[in-house]
């Protein structure tokens, strides 16, 4: 039942090149600048990822830090 679902909600390749060619007449001349935004939003976003996990790491180091016991001086 899922299966035969799916395959009629997928898009051929007579419907996939039907919607290029609308994506090339509504975009046709910015579409070289909306693939440059795109790839730069995605630029960003993988980056702005990394950097999240980098500071997560940063946050999870100091907080084991802290939650070791400090060793006493018997000076």
């Amino acid at each position: 039942m899922t299966t035969t679902l799916l395959a009629f909600m997928m898009p051929g390749p007579m419907e996939l090149g039907v919607i290029a060619i609308v994506a090339l007449l509504l975009f046709g001349g910015r579409l070289p600048k909306v693939a440059r935004d795109v790839g730069g939003a995605m630029f960003e976003l993988r980056r702005g990822i990394s950097e999240a996990f980098t500071e997560a790491e940063e946050f999870e180091a100091k907080c084991s830090e802290l939650d070791k016991p400090k060793k006493k001086s018997t000076a």
